[in-house]
């Protein structure tokens, strides 16, 4: 699928429908919120310099969003998921050439972290995903070094797999 960027209609992948794009054209783009509803987006990692937020709709038809495998240098994606059409729409988050990944719960602000360590400024990788609410029941703290307190946080692995993949309960 070939996308041009800039100010126009927000682009909705339905289902066989699949976007792919790297972090350098997300970058220069205003049009506002990508909306999945049973499709595949897929963003690459490309070198830069900047930090790029994507806002994502998720809707009815849930869908996938596959990350591909980039450096910890360069520039950064912070991913805003909304499920705001349906809250129980199934959702699968692909992170390649990882070979594990979490999500941290903040039961203050009730959002859920996946991909920025606790106790860092850093993220893990080159993307973070902001969610509403606590969608994977996270409720074991775990003491980490250097944070001040035991964090509320849950991983995955890629138990051989080339990806780490996360189901977002519906």
């Amino acid at each position: 699928m070939s996308v041009r960027w800039g100010n126009e209609c927000p682009i909705v992948a339905r289902s066989g429908a699949w976007l792919s794009t790297t972090l350098t054209e997300l970058d220069g783009w205003n049009a506002g919120t990508l909306n999945l509803d049973g499709g595949t987006i897929i963003v690459g990692h490309a070198q830069g310099t900047s930090v790029t937020m994507l806002p994502v709709n998720v809707r009815a038809g849930g869908g996938t969003l596959m990350f591909d495998s980039g450096t910890k240098d360069g520039g950064s994606l912070l991913v805003d998921l909304k499920r705001m059409c349906d809250p129980h729409a199934t959702l699968k988050l692909v992170f390649a050439g990882l070979e594990q990944q979490f999500a941290a719960y903040d039961p203050m602000t009730d959002m859920t972290l996946v991909g920025l360590p606790p106790a860092s400024d850093t993220v893990e990788g080159w993307v973070a995903l902001r969610l509403d609410g606590n969608p994977w029941h996270i409720t074991c703290p775990t003491t980490i070094e250097g944070a001040p307190l035991p964090q509320l946080r849950r991983e995955w692995q890629a138990n051989g797999q080339p990806h780490v993949t996360l189901r977002l309960p519906g």
